[in-house]
């Protein structure tokens, strides 16, 4: 719900560590993320070390993603394992119903609609989705772990999706912090599930 972007890297974000996982950039009047800084930003002719995975980008009224880059180059940057939902549905805001926007310096632009055309234009989303997502219903406690409020942009029918939808593992940076701060941060299934929440069910993951 914020006035321009759920998540915003400015200029230098691409010269380090950038990792974000499991996180929800949703309702937000522009972008779900938005990366800014061309030209004497982008020294390294793309991200040194800059994931998006396991996230879900939904509801934000101009695009899911804005990716800005000097060149045509993008380096390291990981984008996958997200699952998206009507973005772009604001006209006000000049929405196109785009997942991606992606601006490239003197080559076109790039305004991407649902992970096949993300994965046919970029090495993104091998993993992605696009679906309807959802969380169970409040007020009950399983297998030590509560079960979170329905939100309101999310309905039920998709709950599936989330379910074992992210990475096997998370990176060893990520890891580090959750041992350094003493989170006991644990899988519930196969793979960890997409957005902020993980899932447990009655009687195992």
């Amino acid at each position: 719900n914020n006035s321009g972007a759920g998540f915003k890297l400015s200029c230098l974000w691409r010269e380090g560590d950038a990792v974000f996982y499991n996180n929800i950039a949703a309702n937000n009047y522009l972008y779900g993320v938005k990366t800014t800084g061309m030209d004497s930003c982008d020294t390294h002719h793309g991200s040194v070390n800059t994931q998006f995975v396991n996230n879900i980008i939904a509801n934000n009224g101009l695009s899911g993603f804005e990716i800005l880059s000097g060149d045509s180059e993008f380096g390291s940057l990981v984008i996958d394992h997200n699952l998206y939902w009507n973005n772009g549905w604001d006209k006000g805001t000049g929405g196109t119903g785009a997942d991606i926007l992606i601006f490239r310096g003197l080559l076109n632009n790039l305004t991407l609609r649902g992970v096949e055309k993300i994965r046919h234009n970029t090495d993104w989303e091998e993993n992605g989705l696009k679906d309807d997502p959802g969380y169970p219903a409040p007020g009950t406690r399983e297998t030590g772990r509560y079960r979170y409020p329905t939100l309101s942009f999310f309905s039920a029918a998709g709950q599936a999706a989330l379910l074992d939808a992210g990475t096997v593992d998370l990176p060893s940076s990520l890891s580090q912090l959750l041992d350094l701060f003493g989170i006991d941060e644990q899988v519930c299934g196969k793979a960890w599930d997409i957005g902020r929440y993980e899932i447990c069910q009655a009687g195992g993951g």
